[in-house]
């Protein structure tokens, strides 16, 4: 993390290690919050295997996911997120986000609906950034 301001370290830790369900990191643009999640990604894939949570990067459009994307979160729209879990239900699936942390993009973008839709989906056992 030696090339992170310190807030952007502060930030990390923050992330990494949280109890809390939901957080929220406020950056403008092009204060590096690609380079945060490459740090959180960095520091995620250092665990041993069985302590690692799953990422799953969410953002309102696709130039959101492809710069999580650029950053090795794995991610996809929160439209196709909320549309997939929806499928998942439908079928008699219970999605299982026990060991889950989602980092949402662009969050200021996404509409109240889908948020009380995604948070609600979370609060079922995932972490929210």
């Amino acid at each position: 993390m030696e090339t992170l301001t310190s807030g952007q370290r502060a930030a990390t830790r923050m992330i990494l290690e949280t109890s809390d369900r939901f957080t929220v990191v406020q950056g403008y643009a092009g204060v590096g919050k690609t380079t945060q999640f490459r740090a959180v990604m960095s520091a995620v894939n250092m665990l041993p295997a069985s302590e690692r949570p799953r990422v799953v990067g969410l953002g309102p459009t696709h130039r959101a996911v492809g710069e999580m994307r650029s950053a090795g979160v794995d991610a996809q729209t929160l439209a196709s997120f909320l549309h997939d879990t929806q499928l998942q239900q439908r079928s008699g699936e219970t999605p299982d986000f026990s060991n889950t942390l989602f980092l949402l993009d662009e969050s200021s973008m996404v509409g109240n609906t889908d948020m009380a839709r995604a948070y609600a989906l979370i609060a079922g056992g995932g972490r929210a950034v």
